[in-house]
């Protein structure tokens, strides 16, 4: 009967006004949406039988009201069957908590127990497990709402933040010029000038920092940082304040040569991208060395690969790239999805070398945007030849020929693929690595031991953001 009365195309049973029984000339019955959503595609044929019907308004069909009247002699509840009397299971005893036929409830049932018929149950408790659950959705959405607000007062004080950096580079250098400035003075009148100005900048920096400072990190440690990490954050504020007036009343040759930038000294060979708030915009500038006190972005060189196998998680591995290198900025690119494929569902391959010097786990292929498995490089001219080699140590991340690694074929390799080497291989040295395991090794010795290797999969992949410098 159910059969019957079911659209052999969405497998539903035919309801009124939602999905209308509708007969092609042909004979064959179907839903009336269902039919519509086959004459969108192109021809419509019929899907029983391929009968051409393309003349045919589905529209103006008309509802095949006997199959209609059946309907309504189908109940979508579904019942067992008891077990000793072979009965549907259509009541629910609340207080014995089970199911029961029409049988159970004269033979051995105790009598004044609460019974109910299974489908009034089912409903109600739907309608209140839909309230629980839209009650937990809301208070989701309030913390959803919440995280949101927080996210912006964050870029909020960025915001802020690269403003001030601004103002605090010209500050350091009106008080560069201004010290060249006073150790040059001649004259009681430039050196009361130099006097008038050294008080000036010092009433602007404890306007505009040590105050805003100090009322920016109370404000953010309200919602970010518990009770006794208030105090701490603060006081060591001032207390790097203090240090380096303290290091500029003793100095030594190299801050008495240039005082102002001397603390950047040890920054000078760090490439960052520089963040300017402008326009309401917050901007990421090109790649240069930090040189000087301007908020700015180490630029990213570390990734990371999430690997499950078997249903289960083994962890997450960071890599951290040599970005001067071709190769490093097509693994990035995967990781990132930012060329069209990425890592997401890509699957090891083999284990090179098991159990013995220069083990490693070998990836093949990476996953296109129509779910397809590619080796292809992405980009071309990829580093080749000694002049890139490097010892095979543990946690290398390399691009190599398995007979490299004294095992398999030249041809048993690939543009893409990658190795992550578990163990060493003193004496042996390698062509193409670009990077190297910082953490999460062992979720690499959890992959190469799992049998079969080909389940392992990379279930999340993605980009590392650095730490804010100065």
């Amino acid at each position: 009967m159910r059969e019957a009365v079911t659209c052999p195309v969405c497998s539903e049973v035919y309801q009124a006004s939602v999905r209308e029984p509708v007969t092609l000339p042909c004979g064959h019955t179907f839903c009336r949406s269902c039919l519509v959503a086959v004459k969108g595609r192109g021809n419509l044929l019929c899907p029983t039988c391929r009968t051409s019907h393309n003349q045919v308004n589905v529209q103006q069909l008309s509802v095949n009201y006997t199959i209609l009247s059946l309907t309504s002699s189908i109940s979508n509840t579904e019942y067992g069957t008891c077990g000793t009397h072979g009965d549907d299971l259509k009541y629910w005893c609340c207080e014995c908590d089970a199911q029961l036929c029409s049988l159970c409830l004269y033979s051995g049932h105790p009598q004044g127990h609460s019974v109910q018929l299974a489908k009034a149950y089912i409903q109600e408790k739907q309608a209140a497990l839909a309230d629980e659950i839209n009650l937990l959705c809301m208070k989701l959405e309030s913390q959803h709402e919440e995280m949101k607000r927080r996210f912006t007062m964050v870029l909020q004080g960025m915001s802020e933040l690269c403003q001030k950096g601004y103002t605090l580079n010209d500050s350091w250098v009106n008080l560069n010029q201004l010290l060249q400035q006073t150790r040059k003075a001649t004259s009681i009148e430039l050196v009361k000038k130099a006097d008038e100005k050294v008080k000036e900048s010092k009433e602007t920096f404890q306007k505009l920092f040590i105050k805003g400072l100090d009322s920016a990190v109370a404000d953010s440690s309200k919602d970010c940082l518990p009770n006794d990490k208030k105090v701490i954050e603060t006081d060591s504020l001032k207390k790097n304040v203090e240090d380096k007036q303290e290091k500029a009343k003793t100095g030594n040759e190299a801050t008495e040569k240039n005082p102002v930038m001397a603390s950047n000294i040890s920054k000078s060979n760090v490439q960052c991208v520089r963040l300017e708030y402008k326009k309401s915009q917050l901007l990421l500038h090109c790649i240069s060395l930090h040189s000087d006190t301007r908020l700015s972005l180490q630029v990213p060189s570390e990734v990371f690969l999430e690997a499950s196998a078997g249903g289960k998680c083994l962890g997450q591995v960071n890599i951290r790239l040599w970005c001067h290198l071709r190769r490093a900025h097509q693994f990035m690119a995967l990781c990132l999805g930012t060329l069209g494929p990425s890592f997401l569902g890509a699957k090891a391959d083999r284990v090179f070398n098991q159990d013995c010097a220069g083990e490693c786990l070998a990836f093949r292929n990476y996953v296109t945007p129509n779910n397809e498995r590619s080796n292809r490089p992405l980009i071309t001219d990829l580093e080749q030849g000694p002049a890139n080699s490097k010892p095979i140590t543990e946690g290398l991340v390399m691009q190599c020929n398995a007979r490299d690694l004294g095992c398999g074929h030249a041809n048993d390799m690939n543009e893409f693929a990658f190795f992550i080497c578990t163990s060493g291989y003193p004496g042996k040295s390698i062509s193409c690595p670009f990077g190297e395991v910082v953490s999460g090794l062992e979720v690499v010795w959890d992959a190469v031991n799992h049998n079969p290797v080909t389940e392992v999969t990379i279930t999340q992949c993605g980009l590392v953001l650095p730490d804010l410098v100065q």
